[in-house]
């Protein structure tokens, strides 16, 4: 998967899954930075003055041999604030995917502590529920009864 074919709506999904994709992006912008700031190094400006510069004569004595170094110059002026704006740019992407991440795993802690609640609740009025104080109390009524011999019961 190349840097530009990242699709961010796929990190959208939840869950453990959503923290393990930003994971890999994470490792994947780790990789693409390194690379930019190798190739920034080749064109910083002190490295490029003293290794890479193109003296005007090198093109040719024409009139136009000091515009064209000029513009050799500022091309290499471009693509290497350039690489620098793309690092920075992933930088950033890098730090709100990892924001992302806690923020999913803030969620994740939050509907356990959550579920958690629910569960020993619901095991309360369940346990609340199987109390046996009235038939417990209409076994004892019934063998603590005094009857008479008709059969009648005393008030």
């Amino acid at each position: 998967m190349g840097l530009y074919d990242l699709d961010v709506r796929s990190l959208l999904g939840t869950g453990t899954a959503g923290v393990n994709e930003l994971v890999l992006v994470i490792e994947q912008i780790d990789d693409v930075v390194k690379r930019i700031s190798a190739e920034e190094q080749a064109f910083a400006p002190v490295t490029f003055a003293f290794g890479a510069s193109v003296a005007p004569g090198a093109f040719g004595r024409a009139d136009s041999a000091p515009s064209l170094s000029g513009h050799y110059d500022r091309a290499h002026e471009v693509t290497w604030k350039t690489l620098r704006g793309i690092k920075d740019d992933l930088i950033g992407f890098q730090e709100a995917c990892r924001a992302a991440m806690v923020a999913i795993r803030d969620a994740d802690d939050q509907a356990a502590d959550h579920m958690r609640v629910v569960t020993d609740a619901l095991g309360i009025v369940a346990a609340g529920g199987r109390g046996h104080g009235g038939q417990q109390a209409r076994r004892d009524a019934q063998q603590h009864q005094d009857t008479d011999e008709a059969g009648r019961h005393d008030s």
